[in-house]
């Protein structure tokens, strides 16, 4: 938090003020209705509920796609999907070109931001992003599915930017049996070929392969 707030301080002009709080009611602080609010490291969105419950102007920063779809799951709930459907997105891929754009970032940092995005985008920002993933994990996403009034399946998602084949289905149903997941999803750059439709049959349990062609129409529509 001190790195935060001397970068605030950094570049705030002299004349400027900012407030540090952490009370969920923050009325004092925004004297009247139509302020703006800059949140710059928005998190979990605390501060930008408040504003929009307030009904302030706000706008609010953070790097990873993740914190912004934990923002609009909460504001969804809290003020419906109306609400969510103002909100102006910048910065996430808005087309096929900026997706194969971010995907194929050098940095790998950056680069698993697609795989964030096209998880949460695709779940509707329900899964949970898998932040443990290794060479031998495969899984970018999980989320879970309601199967009868007591009990919940899971579903596993994996993100691929480069070539697909057979073997990645195989691979994928091997991650279902290990998860115990009644489903996969796998979101591809190619469409799926015969051999992975044939594979995807075969296999026990449930995995749906979607390309990217398919998905960014539905994604960015």
């Amino acid at each position: 938090m001190t790195l935060r707030v001397a970068e605030i301080h950094r570049v705030l002009k002299k004349t400027g003020s900012f407030y540090l709080h952490c009370d969920p009611t923050a009325s004092h602080y925004l004297k009247d209705e139509g302020d703006t609010v800059l949140d710059a490291y928005c998190g979990c969105g605390t501060t930008i509920a408040v504003a929009q419950e307030l009904n302030r102007q706000w706008i609010g920063i953070d790097i990873t796609y993740q914190s912004i779809a934990l923002v609009l799951r909460r504001l969804e709930a809290q003020f419906g999907k109306e609400a969510v459907s103002t909100i102006t997105l910048d910065g996430i891929p808005r087309d096929m070109a900026s997706a194969q754009a971010l995907a194929n970032k050098k940095d790998d940092r950056v680069r698993k931001e697609f795989e964030k995005w096209a998880v949460m985008t695709y779940t509707g920002n329900r899964a949970v992003i898998n932040e443990k993933k290794g060479a031998d994990a495969g899984i970018d996403g999980v989320a879970y599915f309601r199967t009868n009034n007591t009990d919940n399946a899971k579903i596993i998602l994996q993100v691929k930017s480069g070539g697909v084949g057979r073997g990645d289905i195989a691979t994928l149903h091997g991650d279902m049996q290990r998860e115990a997941a009644a489903m996969a999803v796998l979101i591809t750059l190619q469409p799926p070929t015969a051999p992975m439709n044939a594979e995807a049959k075969a296999a026990p349990g449930s995995i749906t392969m979607t390309s990217w062609a398919e998905t960014m129409t539905q994604f960015l529509s």
